[in-house]
């Protein structure tokens, strides 16, 4: 009892300076503007509003930051204070509990000098435990944050860890917490591109939390700052729990198409959770089917916790394609949270799909599991043996593990028989295992693996081994044998190290001797690069010896970069020396444009020259636009010149609109001139659709004007409609006067 109230009174105290410690620095607001010599940064303006030069201003947020380089100069008497800070912070790590650890973090940092700050994060830059020095640096960086944003902003910026991004958001989200304007900004400012986009996003989150409406102003002042689809999303769900009905309004007015579908399906799966029968009502009226669809399976999926048998049949009385396969197990998946044993009852005798049927019991048994682990594993072990029965086993080992939760997953892993599905789940045992405990992760690895089986694992362990021990992934890949197993590790090694120790990895990479592993270790490496920092691998690309690797950089370099800044990275691929890789670069990107604001894409293409580059540039944007919009492609492609270009882009458009909405396309199509583009349209859709509806293709093979064709689909559709209704089929053919001969034919195709 003592050891209780005393753990308690530690704890208070902890918590008392936490909020002593807040207030304080709130209090002094901006007062602490740092030690300029040992900040150790430049600051390179990058369109800068005009603003208060104070720390949480926008003029002085606006921009890329970077250090210089140089060292701090530090007296005798402040290495051995910081020295102290330094071992107090390691020491508070090291506290078991995660909430007693912040408290003691924070304490110790609310102690530091606002000026000593830098130098105390610098101190911990050599700590052996990345996770420890992380947990340390964050609570710093958050006091620094409170007391001078601009001064932590550089500083972090600076950095080249691999955990420098996470301090950034640390410090933009603290800072938008007193100054969401000049949070924004400077997040918006940030060069590189992915750390924008993220930095956007979570600064909208936290602001969301406090004011919709004010996250949703800043958007809209820093339209261009992120093309992100799910950059609404938290600004329409807590706009939704509120008013529902105006943030489907407002939501319905986005221009981004991909944007406004995750928009409205989240404000109304919100809707439904208190009016269901209204939020439906007003999502089976929206005109565009696939936001329609999404909006439909988000309010069954919310229907379905309280009302699932209620939700499976507004299901089943929806007109074809009105809610998606998705929406039925996802309904199951529901239910299952709340009663998993009649969910997978129902599920089944009364769902004959199999693909369905597997998706939604593997869902199911999951949250059963987490509820009563005896009755979910008495119900699989009375399965019949199965692949679904393996999948299941596959995902209860792989959640136990993910959740460090080692000694179930191996239990599990003992029930299931030898084969793929146990070797896979073993990969996930060992991956967990490796982020706490590389060498018994080799150990688990050498006694249950052999053959090929470990060489996957080996691969999978190697994304581990590369953040807590590259040294030892090193050896792993220098003792397997030659061929694909080994070069998949060495793209592994690469990829992996180049994202914790970038020139570590490309030394390594260098280094090799096989000419064929080292192209394929500089190819992860680069293609890591691509990924992180787009521009800052452009750079480069253009440097590096011709070949492969260097063509596969730039192909990822546009693919990335496009997808924050399409127009700077075509403007950077058209530079290229003409040729295959430019042409390769420039359809990425185009292809990447036209998924997110196919319309801006489309004014850029039509400025470009005349001729067989701006041809292929057509061809690929209207195969992407398509994706999304199939109905303003068909209206931009009606614009095109007459000839090969126009037919190319049609009949890619119409197999595209096809697979997403039949009947939509069909309409399309009805309205093409007779010819070889609508013979090769009808032929896309009787491939389709004539094993289901037979009768609906043989009626399409009539329209078609090419006589060999029409007759050849008119066979395949007759034969498939046979096997179904031999009856129907034969009187389609006695209605439709054809000649004795083809009649004749056709009868033969039925029987």
């Amino acid at each position: 009892m003592k050891k209780t109230l005393l753990a308690l009174s530690v704890v208070a105290a902890l918590v008392a300076a936490f909020i002593a410690g807040r207030l304080s620095s709130r209090e002094a607001g901006n007062d602490f503007g740092g030690v300029p010599s040992l900040e150790r940064v430049e600051v390179v303006v990058r369109d800068a509003p005009a603003a208060s030069e104070s720390d949480d201003g926008v003029a002085a947020a606006s921009g890329e930051i970077s250090r210089t380089g140089e060292p701090a100069i530090v007296s005798p008497d402040q290495a051995e204070r910081v020295e102290t800070i330094r071992q107090a912070l390691v020491e508070a790590t090291e506290t078991r509990s995660p909430f007693v650890r912040t408290l003691k973090l924070y304490a110790v940092a609310q102690d530091i000098p606002i000026a000593e700050l830098p130098v105390v994060l610098e101190s911990l830059e050599n700590h052996p435990q990345t996770r420890e020095r992380d947990a340390a640096q964050w609570a710093l960086m958050e006091r620094w944050a409170e007391a001078s944003p601009r001064a932590a902003l550089r500083w972090a910026l600076g950095r080249k860890e691999d955990s420098s991004p996470q301090l950034i958001y640390k410090v933009l989200n603290v800072w938008s917490s007193f100054n969401d304007e000049a949070a924004m900004a400077a997040a918006a400012g940030l060069e590189n591109p992915k750390q924008r986009q993220t930095a956007i996003r979570n600064v909208i989150n936290s602001v969301s939390g406090r004011d919709y409406l004010r996250a949703y102003q800043l958007l809209t002042k820093y339209p261009d700052a992120s093309p992100e689809r799910w950059r609404y999303n938290s600004v329409f769900s807590n706009w939704a729990r509120e008013d529902p009905q105006a943030a489907y309004q407002v939501a319905s007015g986005l221009e981004d198409s991909e944007a406004r579908r995750d928009a409205l399906r989240r404000v109304v799966g919100i809707w439904a959770e208190k009016e269901p029968d209204v939020a439906l009502e007003v999502a089976l009226q929206f005109p565009d089917r696939q936001t329609r669809q999404s909006m439909v399976q988000g309010i069954l999926y919310e229907m379905a916790k309280d009302e699932p048998l209620r939700a499976l049949e507004i299901y089943h009385e929806l007109p074809a394609g009105g809610a998606g396969e998705w929406a039925l197990s996802s309904i199951y998946r529901r239910w299952g949270e709340e009663d998993p044993q009649a969910a997978i009852e129902h599920l089944s005798t009364n769902v004959r799909n199999l693909s369905l049927r597997q998706q939604a019991s593997n869902n199911i048994v999951q949250s059963w599991y987490e509820q009563d682990e005896a009755a979910a594993l008495a119900w699989l072990e009375a399965m019949p043996e199965s692949s679904l029965k393996g999948e299941i086993y596959e995902g209860l080992v792989n959640s136990a593990a993910q959740n460090g939760k080692l000694d179930k997953a191996y239990d599990l892993l003992e029930l299931m028989p030898l084969g793929n599905r146990r070797n896979w789940a073993m990969q996930n045992v060992a991956q967990s295992l490796a982020r706490e405990d590389p060498q018994a992760a080799l150990a688990f690895m050498m006694a249950n693996t052999s053959g090929q089986a470990r060489q996957n694992l080996s691969r999978s362990l190697i994304f581990q081994l590369a953040e807590n021990d590259p040294q030892m992934a090193i050896r792993l890949v220098d003792q397997s044998p030659l061929g694909e197993g080994r070069r998949n590790m060495i793209w592994s090694l690469a990829n992996s190290w180049s994202r914790y120790d970038p020139e570590a990895a490309l030394d390594w990479a260098q280094s090799l001797k096989n000419p064929g592993e080292r192209e394929q270790a500089l190819s992860a490496y680069y293609n890591r690069l691509a990924s992180d920092d787009p521009v800052a691998a452009a750079e480069v690309a253009l440097q590096i010896e011709k070949g492969q690797v260097q063509t596969d950089l730039v192909r990822n370099i546009a693919y990335n970069w496009s997808r924050y800044e399409p127009e700077a990275t075509l403007d950077w691929a058209s530079g290229i020396e003409e040729g295959e890789m430019r042409a390769s670069a420039v359809q990425a990107a185009i292809r990447t444009w036209g998924e997110s604001d196919p319309q801006a894409a489309a004014d850029w293409v039509i400025r470009q020259p005349k001729g067989d580059e701006r041809n292929s540039q057509i061809k690929e944007l209207a195969s992407a636009w398509a994706q999304s919009d199939p109905a303003s492609t068909a209206a931009w492609i009606e614009n095109l010149p007459e000839g090969d270009l126009y037919n190319d882009a049609q009949r890619d458009l119409v197999q595209t609109w096809l697979r997403a909405d039949l009947a939509a396309a069909a309409t399309y199509m009805t309205d093409m001139p007779p010819g070889d583009n609508r013979d090769s349209a009808i032929r896309s859709l009787v491939q389709q659709v004539g094993q289901y509806e037979p009768g609906y293709a043989a009626e399409w093979s009539l329209r078609v004007k090419n006589d060999g064709q029409r007759k050849e689909l008119l066979r395949q559709s007759l034969k498939e409609w046979g096997k179904q209704n031999k009856f129907a089929a034969r009187q389609f053919v006695i209605s439709n006067g054809f000649s004795a001969e083809e009649r004749e034919q056709l009868m033969k195709a039925i029987e």
